[in-house]
């Protein structure tokens, strides 16, 4: 999703006296103040957004002299634009000061939005590449999120795509020699002829079912999840811990509920499949932090060494527990030991996550440095914030409450074409220096990130820095009798808060690089709209 926001476009407007077809579909949204008297045009009638004037005797000459003030008012048209998908959206609107003369009758022509919807080509150069289809650039959007990392091609190396096709036939003729080689160790447990080798081979296709089971989750979590990993491992990692957890339980309870066995063994191994398709990229994303020369490869062979010596450990004490639980016979007994050492186990993996030392942000490490300086304190420094990160909960329990490339309908609440133009006009103004926009809505900081944003890094510590200091000094307000109200309302508080910023964003980028922070590369999670001043 794009927004495209074009300030004083020129635009060739009718005369006010005339109404003007379009081939495209058209809204008129107006302000509570003004009632809505359109609703007698045809879906396809275009309004202009200028008020209509009398007639008089001298219409014709009223008509020349209208002419140089209608070049004069279409270059003062402000046009809000608005791509999303194939579906492109125009806001207009005359800026109220040129129409401050019908303001005395009670009307005020600035508070006309106009709204046109148009769809836009799937054509390139003239030619499609495939046939249109109903529903074919959705299906080819949705594979492309499964498959492909967010921004493809321009965040992955040009081999990637080359490389992932060719693995996909790996990997199949991979599983399907572990099929085989699983039936044939089933038919060496038990007897080769007879009814016991149909037993054995309607076993295989029952754990493969299981395994099979297993890889859609792995699936699952692969294609709806991505960025979430690197923006915060130590969450990821838990909460691997946990899926993980629960799908071992589902399988030991195989041991009280064998009747059951097909049913609990294929949910516990998708549950352990779902655990393993996060902890996987979280483990890359630790590995690529150690190599802090750049080092992966040596850093994840002797990561290998050290997982593989606990590995042979485990199953040297595993031999020596079983061997000693083989005469007992009793479930209770197995259940009990198995969570005292699954609990062990997440413990360690807790205080093993705990000891890593980001130096790069991501949201919550930002939250907290930039609401320490707003404070006047000293900034923690990297052992101490990443102490002090919540590393269960989610960036949303983290003040300030803040959402990045958010739409213009999320930031605001509504539908622009009810927001009055004045307050957008001033809302723009007030950020024209600034890589985002920010509105500040019910303790929540709602940041649209502007297309030319050259150093967004840069920008998003701004705005959060921003909305730090608006959650710091913003008093709650209670039942305010408008939500516009309470917008324009708080535009003085965004002023003095962008001042604030100006004043001390650079001191706060002195202190964090004095500490070893790296400020020029971090990881936050961006949503994909975005405007064009």
């Amino acid at each position: 999703m794009q927004r495209h926001l074009l300030h004083k476009h020129q635009h060739v407007l009718q005369s006010p006296n005339q109404l003007r077809r379009s081939d495209c579909r058209k809204r008129v949204w107006q302000t509570p103040q003004q009632p809505c008297q359109h609703s007698g045009y045809a879906a396809g009638t275009r309004l202009a957004a200028l008020p209509v004037q009398p007639s008089t005797a001298g219409q014709d000459q009223q008509q020349q002299e209208s002419g140089h003030h209608q070049d004069r008012s279409s270059s003062n048209i402000v046009k809000l634009v608005e791509v999303q998908d194939r579906r492109r959206t125009t806001y207009s609107w005359q800026p109220s000061s040129s129409s401050s003369s019908s303001s005395n009758n009670g009307s005020d022509t600035g508070n006309i939005v106009s709204v046109q919807h148009e769809q836009q080509q799937e054509e390139q150069d003239g030619q499609q590449l495939l046939p249109s289809l109903p529903g074919r650039q959705q299906l080819l959007d949705a594979l492309k999120t499964l498959y492909l990392p967010a921004g493809y091609p321009n965040t992955v190396t040009d081999d990637y795509l080359a490389y992932q096709l060719y693995t996909v036939p790996a990997h199949i003729t991979g599983w399907l020699s572990i099929s085989l080689t699983t039936s044939s160790l089933l038919k060496a447990v038990g007897i080769n002829a007879g009814p016991v080798g149909a037993t054995a081979a309607a076993a295989a296709i029952k754990w493969i079912i299981k395994d099979g089971i297993g890889a859609a989750g792995r699936l699952l979590v692969g294609g709806r999840l991505g960025l979430e990993f690197d923006d915060d491992p130590r969450r990821w990692r838990m909460t691997a811990e946990a899926l993980t957890t629960a799908g071992l339980a589902m399988e030991i309870a195989t041991v009280v509920f064998p009747a059951q066995f097909l049913l609990l063994a294929s949910l516990g191994n998708f549950s352990k499949a779902v655990g393993k398709g996060m902890g996987k990229p979280v483990f890359r994303v630790v590995q690529t932090h150690f190599a802090a020369a750049g080092n992966v490869g040596a850093v994840a062979a002797k990561e290998e060494v050290w997982e593989v010596s606990a590995q042979l450990t485990g199953y040297a004490l595993s031999v020596l527990l079983l061997q000693a639980l083989q005469d007992t016979g009793s479930w209770q007994t197995v259940v009990g030991i198995w969570a005292l050492v699954q609990g062990l186990h997440v413990a360690a993996r807790y205080l093993a996550l705990r000891q890593l030392r980001f130096r790069y942000l991501n949201q919550k490490r930002a939250s907290l440095l930039v609401a320490a300086h707003v404070q006047g304190q000293r900034l923690p420094s990297i052992a101490e914030c990443n102490m002090q990160e919540p590393m269960l909960l989610p960036v949303s329990a983290m003040r300030p409450a803040i959402t990045f490339g958010c739409s213009l309908e999320q930031a605001w609440g509504c539908d622009v074409g009810q927001l009055q133009p004045q307050l957008l006009s001033e809302w723009a103004q007030l950020f024209e220096r600034q890589g985002y926009l920010l509105v500040w809505r019910e303790r929540h900081a709602y940041v649209v990130i502007k297309q030319d944003c050259g150093q967004l890094q840069q920008a998003l510590l701004q705005a959060t820095w921003q909305a730090a200091w608006l959650d710091a000094n913003d008093v709650p307000v209670q039942q305010q009798q408008q939500q516009q109200q309470q917008a324009l309302g708080s535009m003085g508080l965004l002023r003095a808060s962008l001042g604030a910023m100006e004043e001390q964003f650079a001191e706060f980028l002195q202190e964090a690089h004095a500490l070893g922070w790296n400020t020029d590369f971090g990881v936050f999670k961006v949503g994909r709209a975005r405007v064009v001043l």
